[in-house]
């Protein structure tokens, strides 16, 4: 028997603080509730599949949303400048977290679960000042341009063994990240990936890296051994 999506496309509810969407929708629409500042919580449906584009930006008053274990798309800016989230755990059926997804979410601290993400688009969470936990960080193979610029809380990441992918300024200003260990299998890698980081930064890097990607680590030499500890100012 087939089986068809249903689509919300629009919310006219003002001044409302709590959203209960419908239990037999399984698609938010682009735009449906941007801009409802009011919203402090809402409960999603449990056959949710898909989040549009720009759903739930400027929600600046979003304080808490829990995503149901069906859900497979978080849509662009899906979730762009919520100012209250402070923490959100993302299901086993999402791969991609889209561009600018969670942009300028300035106070959120944690992005758990994500346990088959393997890539994080352009810009998904610049801005988000005090994210420390990253777990997306421990098993993404593709990272987007500046998809991590100005996350200045995050404190360390241990790239995943299989690494293809490093976008430009992926993780610029980035300036609390203390230890980075760096996987040879990295296939591509984008210009200044760590500028502006701070002095304590420590990259735990093979020497093949940096011969191959020498943009990536700009104003490091190569030394003599096999492997190599760059700190911010240089080889140690």
């Amino acid at each position: 028997m087939p089986t068809f999506d249903v689509t919300l496309d629009a919310y006219h509810c003002l001044r409302e603080p709590h959203v209960v969407v419908p239990d037999n929708i399984t698609v938010i629409g682009p735009r449906v509730f941007a801009r409802h500042s009011e919203i402090k919580t809402i409960e999603l449906p449990s056959n949710l599949v898909s989040i549009g584009e720009d759903a739930f930006r400027d929600c600046t008053g979003l304080e808490r949303i829990v995503f149901p274990e069906t859900l497979k798309e978080i849509g662009p800016s899906a979730f762009r400048n919520c100012l209250g989230l402070t923490s959100v755990h993302i299901p086993k059926g999402v791969e991609v977290l889209s561009s600018k997804v969670f942009n300028l979410c300035r106070n959120l601290e944690e992005v758990t679960g994500c346990a088959n993400v393997y890539g994080v688009e352009d810009n998904a969470f610049t801005g988000c000042m005090k994210l420390r936990r990253a777990d997306m960080l421990s098993v993404a193979v593709d990272i987007g341009t500046r998809a991590f610029s100005d996350c200045r809380a995050l404190p360390e990441i241990a790239f995943p063994a299989e690494m293809v992918y490093i976008g430009d300024e992926a993780f610029r200003k980035c300036i609390e990240l203390r230890r980075v260990v760096m996987p040879e299998a990295i296939e591509a890698m984008g210009a200044s990936v760590f500028d502006a980081c701070g002095d304590d930064l420590e990259l735990e890097i093979g020497v093949d890296l940096i011969e191959r990607f020498p943009a990536a680590f700009p104003g490091f030499a190569v030394p003599d051994d096999d492997e190599a500890v760059l700190g911010a100012g240089g080889l140690d």
